[in-house]
């Protein structure tokens, strides 16, 4: 199952960059991880291993705790009028019907300021 939401940052496309490129700034406390194809790290406790980097247009990656199945998330960026479209699609096992992981995700990016 698949769950995606998007939300528009008030921000060009490189400044949103910045922002989803950086995990501390919006996803995880402690982030200890190099955002480089095959990389592996961690986001606070959940095991991280980046899949794809695309500067200024997708990132993705796979997560999750060490006793559970990984997820994938997805992050594309998109110029809107209103600033950068960003788009999270979290699929694999381990998400949940409400999508709890990605609502904290949006919660936080919601919080950049402008």
């Amino acid at each position: 199952m698949d769950v995606t939401r998007d939300i528009v940052l008030p921000l060009g496309r490189d400044e949103a960059w910045e922002v989803v490129s950086d995990p501390e700034a919006w996803l995880a406390e402690r982030a200890d991880l190099e955002l480089v194809p095959g990389a592996e790290g961690t986001l606070d406790e959940r095991r991280t291993i980046v899949e794809e980097v695309d500067p200024g247009e997708r990132l993705s990656f796979w997560w999750g705790d060490d006793d559970a199945l990984l997820t994938r998330v997805e992050l594309t960026l998109d110029d809107v009028r209103d600033g950068t479209r960003v788009t999270v699609v979290e699929s694999g096992p381990a998400v949940g019907a409400g999508g709890d992981v990605l609502s904290s995700v949006l919660h936080r990016m919601q919080m950049v300021p402008a």
